[in-house]
């Protein structure tokens, strides 16, 4: 079975009602206005009735049990003001509050108090017949004492007015006023909504609602109360706006990516359809996800799964946060440090270079648009690049726990990489802005790259690190992967041997990591120092990582095995598109770095795996010395077993588009292994030249359609092995010394074509088909070639200039 993070998240926002077609904007203050002060009502359960069932009895590191109710008078944690500032003054000694200012650039400043509220056991169970214990009984009860003992907050901010938001244009009392005149007991009394956060201490999801670490920002569980708590001349209706999580007794005030930030964060983006960043999760069902797994990274909405504590350029993006001196809201400064320039960009703008200073300190970031799709319905891609001068920019930008564990890697300063898929509308119909079906819309692109990974069951053993829990896996680090490989921040399906669809029993979080037998246990699922782009590097279409998209499908698979999908959803993508898109990122003195980014950069100068389906639109050329191998992709790709492959993903397919151009130059070699095929369409050219090889086996299939322009030079071989094919519909020219090998079991197949020699005076070397002399070319059949023979069918098709004709 899986295994998960203590902090769960457990979270049901309602969404502020707005029609389909009213025009909106992702960056509506619906919640939060400029200064915004919230109330914090922490509440601490006395067991009474069954102390047995007190979670937390021996957590009292930070907040210890109480014994008498009521408000104020005992067990306050200790870490309130390093919680949330209780003012609008520069002093930044909150978590809460710094890190809304530090995201916003100021645009958000979040102030309050706190009240702390002992309620007995025996009040909650005595708040319906029924004697349930769940969060609104036990908020109900807490609303009980707080009227009881009188409204009264810690640091005595106890005018209602202070609590209701401070900005001119709010609305929230008169929705409130309009929705509520109805409760006749409130005749005479003005009536407010507050935003208030409420934090249990000792209750577990069986008994209370909530597992310690889990959050609930759900509008029901306010509505669902029937109480409201008294002040003078007002009534202070908890209805409306907050949250209530279960926090246990540790100190919250250390970690920036805690539940709370993240319901928090929901009142900024919107409900449950926009959890990401790590902070997604199985257990919400009404809107499909573009990947088949759950994606950590870091970013606000981002929790649990979180690597990084601070935002990233997404949000910043779509709530217009900026810095004052920025052009706009994706810029950076020029390669000359003078200007600042726009940064997002596609194509048709041509090569730039940007200068990235910290994102944090500054808001430089590059967003870049990535040119082609499967079809028009498909959604967008970006890759975006942040600079995060970790540990040297004074700012809530580590990775987490690195402050507190030290187990965790000390955080590294570079560039932090993501895809965006999709979401890329920022103001018009509410259906458009906030489109659900993209939920877990970022994919973290880690210095590492990707690949194939195994999971092995091993004896128990504990990371003593974080999570503190026994596990019985790891996950082994294989072959790379670029298209369609595994990275550290996602879960990974490992499913059986004789399951044929995906289910959550067969996924997993990376705890510990093996790479060449070294065991890893610093939980790389929550960021490590291998992901940041800290020295310098080159991507493009072939490195690991690379410059190409990302392969999307849109699917929900919900915590009880449902699987919701689209057997065809035109939003899919699943073609790896290979451009000359290249990004150079080149570290400057100052922890600044240079951001080279062109669309010509065709070179590929490393070894390669190709899997997928893949298509080339533009040019490719194998530098000397290089390989390529196309070759079956084993990471899941898809919720079922393909029939064909038997892996959870379709038959590695290599298109050479009209229009496009791929080079060999010597001494390169494509590897077509495993089913897969490399496909020369109509229009396309291929050169390979001196000492190239093309090399078919274990079915491979090179295919050469009319219309398609091929060459090869001197010393190119082709060799075609057992249960491998090479069909051709076009004339080829081959240069001295090429030839073409069929080995047993290949067949090669000439329709309407003329294979001969590049000049008139060199012959080629021809066809050698290899075979066992006293052996039959076919068993008993002419469709079934012998193993023992290599195969060579002529239709209507001639060889020309070969020594072996």
């Amino acid at each position: 079975m899986k295994k998960t993070f203590t902090a769960i998240l457990l979270v049901l926002f309602h969404v502020i009602a707005v029609s389909q077609e009213q025009y909106i904007n992702s960056f509506d203050d619906h919640i939060f206005n400029h200064k915004f002060r919230v109330l914090n009502i922490f509440i601490n359960i006395i067991y009474d009735v069954n102390s047995t069932l007190n979670p937390s009895a021996n957590d009292t590191v930070c907040w210890s049990n109480a014994n008498q109710e009521g408000v104020n008078n005992e067990a306050i944690p200790t870490y309130l003001l390093k919680l949330m500032d209780t003012g609008y003054v520069a002093s930044d000694t909150g978590l809460i509050t710094r890190l809304y200012r530090e995201s916003s650039f100021d645009s958000v400043w979040i102030a309050g108090d706190f009240m702390v509220v002992n309620v007995k056991e025996s009040r909650v169970l005595a708040q319906n017949i029924a004697h349930e214990f769940t969060l609104s009984t036990i908020v109900s009860a807490a609303i009980e004492v707080i009227n009881s003992y009188g409204f009264s907050t810690i640091y005595g901010h106890n005018n209602i007015k202070e609590y209701i938001e401070i900005n001119a244009g709010n609305t929230l009392s008169e929705q409130g006023n309009t929705k509520y005149d109805t409760d006749t007991s409130a005749v005479g009394q003005k009536k407010d909504f507050v935003f208030a956060q409420i934090f249990i201490r000792n209750i577990t999801k069986q008994y209370g609602g909530l597992a310690s670490g889990s959050g609930n920002g759900s509008l029901k569980i306010f509505e669902s109360l029937p109480k409201w708590i008294q002040v003078p001349n007002y009534l202070l209706y908890l209805k409306g706006r907050g949250t209530v999580q279960c926090v246990g007794g540790r100190d919250l005030s250390q970690n920036p990516t805690a539940i709370f930030i993240h319901e928090i964060s929901h009142s900024l983006f919107g409900g449950n359809d926009f959890h990401t960043s790590g902070g997604n999760h199985r257990g919400w069902t009404s809107s499909l996800m573009p990947f088949m797994t759950i994606q950590n990274g870091y970013g606000l909405m981002g929790a649990a799964g979180s690597a990084l504590v601070c935002c990233n350029g997404y949000e910043r993006w779509r709530m217009h946060w900026k810095h004052p001196d920025a052009v706009d809201y994706i810029s950076a400064m020029d390669s000359t440090r003078q200007t600042s320039v726009m940064s997002d960009i596609q194509k048709s703008d041509g090569n730039k270079t940007f200068l990235l200073r910290d994102f944090l300190t500054c808001g430089d970031a590059v967003r870049i648009k990535l040119p082609y799709k499967d079809r028009e319905e498909c959604s967008n891609q970006y890759i975006w690049l942040e600079n995060h001068q970790v540990g040297s920019n004074g700012k809530l930008d580590f990775l987490q726990y690195a402050n507190t564990h030290s187990c965790r890697p000390d955080s590294v300063a570079g560039i932090y990489a993501y895809y965006q898929i999709g979401r890329d509308v920022l103001s018009g119909e509410n259906n458009i802005v906030n489109y659900a079906d993209e939920r877990d819309n970022l994919k973290f692109i880690p210095a590492e790259g990707y690949f194939n990974y195994q999971k092995q069951e091993v004896n128990s053993y504990n990371m003593q690190c974080v999570n503190w829990e026994n596990h019985q896996y790891t996950i082994v680090r294989q072959t790379p992967n670029p298209f369609n490989g595994y990275q550290d921040m996602e879960s990974q399906f490992h499913p059986q041997t004789d399951e044929d669809t995906i289910s959550t029993s067969n996924e997993y979080n990376m705890w510990r990591k093996v790479v060449d037998n070294q065991d890893i246990d610093s939980i790389p699922s929550i960021g490590d120092s291998r992901d940041m782009f800290a020295t310098y590097t080159k991507l493009n279409m072939a490195s690991n990582p690379g410059t190409c998209n990302a392969k999307t499908y849109y699917n929900c698979l919900d915590e009880f095995n449902t699987l919701n999908y689209n057997h065809y959803n035109p939003r899919h993508n699943r073609t790896t598109y290979l451009t000359g898109l290249s990004i150079e990122m080149i570290p400057q003195a100052d922890k600044d770095f240079l951001v080279r980014i062109r669309w010509d950069d065709y070179d590929i100068t490393n070894d390669a795996v190709f899997t997928g389906r893949i298509a080339l639109k533009e040019r490719a050329v194998l530098k000397a010395g290089n390989h390529i191998i196309l070759a079956q992709n084993r990471t899941p790709a898809q919720p079922f077993r393909d029939n064909t492959t038997g892996y959870f993903d379709t038959l590695t397919i290599m298109r050479c588009e009209s229009g496009s151009e791929f080079i060999q130059e010597p001494n390169t070699s494509i590897n077509i292994t495993e089913n897969s095929q490399l496909i020369l369409q109509s229009g396309s050219s291929y050169i390979a030249y001196g000492n190239a090889q093309i090399n078919l086996t274990k079915g491979g299939l090179l295919k050469i359609e009319q219309g398609a322009g091929v060459k090869m030079h001197d010393t190119v071989l082709i060799q075609i092995d057992s249960s491998a094919i090479m069909i051709v519909e076009d004339s080829v020219c081959f240069g001295a010394n090429a030839k073409i090998i069929v080995k047993p079991g290949g067949k090669l197949t000439v329709n309407n074509a003329t294979l001969t020699s590049d000049s008139l005076t060199v012959l080629w070397q021809g066809i050698e088909v290899w075979g066992t002399p006293d052996a039959a070319q076919y068993s008993g059949n002419r469709n079934i070639t012998s193993a023992q023979q290599g195969e060579v069918v002529l239709n209507n098709a001639v060889i020309k200039n070969a020594v072996c004709g």
